[in-house]
This record gives structure tokens, sequence and C-alpha cells, in this order.
């Protein structure tokens, strides 16, 4: 996500990036100018401090990089043959907009 967020903000200087399960959480977010949550995590907007600004980031993953990546990643990770080739996306998978 970290990435992400640099990809469309590249004029920021610094970016940090921390998790729900940080037990400082609440203190990292009353320090920033700005905060990018993740979808899900929407309940982190009552610890911002009064000037923070925060929108949502919303992740759609690529069917593509599913296909051709993660898919056979995981085939190999449980050691069985890739089910997916570099031809488009399986039926299983839906092309979203």
């Amino acid at each position: 996500m970290k990435a992400g967020v640099q990809r469309f903000a590249p004029h920021v200087f610094e970016i940090r990036a921390t998790v729900l399960e940080n037990r400082d959480l609440a203190a990292v977010l009353r320090r920033a100018d700005v905060v990018v949550y993740a979808t899900g995590s929407e309940r982190i907007v009552a610890m911002l401090g009064p000037a923070a600004r925060a929108f949502e980031y919303r992740h759609t993953p690529d069917p593509r990089e599913i296909d051709q990546i993660l898919l056979p990643t995981l085939d190999g990770m449980r050691g069985a043959p890739a089910t997916s080739t570099a031809g488009p996306p399986p039926a299983r998978l839906k092309e979203l907009p």
C-alpha cells in the first residue's frame, strides 16, 4: 500500500506506514497531517488529531496480475503445478471496469 501511495504522491517528502496492531497507533496518528487508510480500517479516523485529513485507499487488484503472478506463486508455494498461463484471465475471474 505504501508503494501505491508513493506512486500517487511523489511530491510528498516523507511517507510513513504502520499497521492497525501497532501498540502506538493512536500516537502515530495524532502526529499525522494526512492519513491514507486502507478499506476496512475506518476506525482509525476517530484517533486522528483535530487538524488531520484522512481518506481511504481503495485498492482493486488487477485480474491479470492475479492470474499471471499471484496464482502461480501460490501454486508454487503449495508444491502444485501452476494453474495459470500467460494467456487471458480464466473464466473464474471477472474483469473489473
